[in-house]
């Protein structure tokens, strides 16, 4: 993971790239060829058994056994279920790269306490921003994932929280416009707000209700506790909510699938 999530994920035009979302419901792995329609497995994982990580790590072999991919580069975005995050306040005093980073495990291990210092720390590290998001993954995680992808003959490119995946591509509308951004998934939501360059808010926890019935109630305490206004949500969600918001409440929904799987689904009108 590299220390800067926000940096572009930039690639050279291949022939083929290959995908994976990594999560403890789910493990899904795209291979993309130029001229070919994207080749796709999904492994469900059995969400009854709580075996954190490792039984994640097992279902991403399995997959990987069975598809063969060989001396390829891959590309794998982490669930926010393996990835604790903070709104790290105060770093436009912070020039040194080395002093902003320290400032990020420092907020983490403020939240989190003494497992932080095990983790391995990326920082949206905007220009002259007071305020940014610190990314935590543990660092046993990381390396038994690196260590799956060399056993499979493979090259890890980058493992980049969904969080960061989602921003990176959508940044150019984000940054234009006000947005508040959701990544929804089984079990779990994150929501961040982004204003003028630099996040305002950040909210990541567990999600115990239907996403339709939780997001309004959601935004709007946001909203109240930030003094931020209604507008663009960008919604990275396996299903569109239930229920729209309709415009007379200020707010514009976009809805995106998680995954490819969730893309046969029909978005909001």
């Amino acid at each position: 993971m590299s220390p800067s999530w926000l940096e572009p994920f930039q690639r050279m035009m291949r022939r083929e790239t290959h995908d994976i979302l990594l999560a403890p419901y789910r493990v899904e792995f795209s291979r993309t060829r130029h001229g070919h329609p994207p080749d796709e497995l999904v492994l469900e994982c059995d969400t009854a058994e709580d075996r954190g990580w490792e039984f994640s790590l097992a279902t991403l072999s399995a997959g990987l056994d069975r598809l063969e991919w060989h001396d390829a580069e891959v590309r794998i975005r982490l669930s926010n279920h393996f990835v604790r995050y903070a709104l790290v306040p105060g770093l436009a005093a912070l020039r040194a790269r080395d002093e902003r980073m320290l400032a990020a495990r420092h907020q983490l291990a403020a939240i989190y306490g003494e497992r932080a210092q095990r983790w391995q720390v990326a920082l949206h590290d905007s220009r002259g921003a007071s305020e940014a998001i610190a990314a935590g993954v543990d660092q046993d995680f990381l390396q038994a994932l690196v260590a799956a992808t060399t056993r499979a003959q493979l090259k890890l490119s980058a493992a980049e929280p969904i969080l960061a995946a989602a921003f990176n591509a959508h940044r150019h509308g984000i940054r234009r416009t006000p947005t508040w951004l959701c990544v929804a998934e089984p079990g779990r939501f994150a929501l961040a707000y982004f204003e003028h360059q630099q996040w305002r808010f950040l909210q990541a926890e567990r999600q115990r209700s239907d996403l339709g019935e939780a997001l309004r109630p959601l935004l709007q305490r946001a909203c109240a506790a930030n003094g931020a206004s209604p507008g663009r949500v960008l919604l990275i969600a396996d299903a569109p909510p239930k229920e729209g918001f309709g415009s007379d409440a200020g707010w514009s929904i976009e809805w995106h699938p998680l995954s490819r799987a969730a893309a046969a689904q029909e978005p909001l009108p």
